[in-house]
């Protein structure tokens, strides 16, 4: 719901929005698949919605891809290496091209790490690259970190962060505070940055 209610609430106060306003990016198909049933159940409720949900794997055979890609979705639920896929086929431009493309939502952050982590932050970059769009990252997550301590869980949750914003540019580098941030110092978190993200200092 952290991110999902925002979303609907821009594509109501935008109905003029068309193309794809929104890239879900999941770690696996199965959490896809149940993501897709969520959204579904949901917009039953909304008989007359204008509103478009499509997931976009290896699962859907040509003749969906296809009609997809003809017509995209406003919400498109995919998984990263798919997402790498599309940013190099010319026939799938419109799906991470889209004038409309305004956010960019990766779940279970948690699990990017190591060489993957480093693969999805090239991913991101690559896709802000070739949308031409200050896209708007949201990064969720359930289980950040449960085991240790309250100040290990502390240090467990500001390392995944830090991850996460350094692979957006907006993080400062072990050097000192990067050029055109302003959340952020060399020491950590600025105040703003902490109203928004309370666990930080707890």
């Amino acid at each position: 719901m952290t991110y999902v209610v925002p979303l609907f609430d821009d594509l109501l106060r935008h109905p003029e929005v068309n193309g794809v306003r929104a890239i879900l990016v999941y770690p696996m198909n199965a959490l896809i698949n149940s993501q897709k049933q969520e959204f579904d159940k949901f917009l039953e409720n909304f008989p007359h919605t204008h509103i478009r949900v499509e997931q976009y794997t290896g699962q859907e055979n040509l003749t969906k891809k296809t009609e997809i890609q003809n017509n995209p979705p406003h919400i498109l639920l995919t998984n990263y290496v798919m997402l790498e896929l599309t940013l190099t086929r010319t026939h799938e431009e419109k799906l991470v091209v889209s004038p409309d493309l305004k956010f960019l939502i990766l779940d279970e952050l948690h699990t990017y790490r190591g060489r993957q982590g480093a693969d999805v932050a090239m991913l991101i970059r690559k896709l802000r690259q070739r949308s031409g769009k200050d896209l708007l990252c949201i990064g969720t997550s359930a289980t950040m970190s449960t085991e240790g301590d309250r100040e290990n869980r502390r240090v467990s949750r500001t390392y995944s962060l830090r991850s996460f914003y350094n692979a957006l540019g907006q993080w400062p580098s072990a050097q000192g505070h990067r050029p055109g941030t302003s959340t952020t110092t060399a020491k950590g978190p600025r105040p703003v940055l902490r109203q928004r993200l309370p666990f930080l200092e707890t």
